[in-house]
């Protein structure tokens, strides 16, 4: 892939945009560059010679109006150029992991204290033609007594703790653009100069 170059940058300059100061000229000109296959030369992208920004001797200030698509743009007045940065990676949180045991102990059962029910046999007789009961009945039965809850004993479990490391610390600072495609970008200056 080939790297962008200055012929690759159109810069519009109408003449509304142009105005003289004292001792400087001000020019608002836009400049269009990349296509998705031009790539980002290192140092940045040359610039078109002076005479297309309205100007003759030299470039003393350059103000970018940054667009909202996550890179920054600064002009390189000492080497003429158009320079992209992003910002840097920053590290991915890292967990470290902490093991503390299995436990270790058993589960003893429940155990009943109290006076086990004794279950009993109805008194009486059943008809042979009626199949009906003539007697005492058994009456409800209502254990005296309670259930003790399960109880553990050994080792319980110790308590986790973890170290996050990355991830929550500040932002990595802007990095120059890489060897990539460039895509289509527009971007409107104020250039003072002479």
């Amino acid at each position: 892939m080939a790297d962008l170059a200055a012929s690759d940058v159109a810069v519009t300059l109408n003449p509304q945009n142009v105005d003289f100061m004292t001792h400087n000229k001000v020019t608002m000109p836009a400049i269009a560059f990349g296509d998705g296959a031009l790539t980002y030369p290192a140092g940045g992208i040359p610039m078109p010679d002076l005479a297309h920004f309205g100007l003759n001797k030299e470039i003393k200030r350059v103000d970018i109006e940054q667009p909202a698509n996550g890179y920054v743009y600064h002009f390189d007045r000492s080497n003429h150029k158009l320079r992209i940065f992003q910002g840097g990676a920053v590290a991915a949180g890292a967990i470290a992991a902490a093991s503390a045991g299995t436990p270790a102990g058993s589960v003893a059962a429940p155990t009943f204290t109290g006076t086990p029910i004794s279950p009993g046999t109805p008194a009486g007789t059943v008809d042979p033609d009626t199949h009906a009961f003539t007697g005492a009945a058994m009456g409800n039965i209502t254990p005296a007594g309670t259930n003790s809850a399960p109880a553990f004993t050994g080792s319980e479990l110790a308590t986790h703790t973890h170290t996050l490391t990355g991830g929550g610390a500040s932002a990595a600072p802007l990095a120059e653009l890489g060897h990539v495609a460039v895509p289509a970008t527009v971007l409107d200056l104020t250039v003072i100069g002479q």
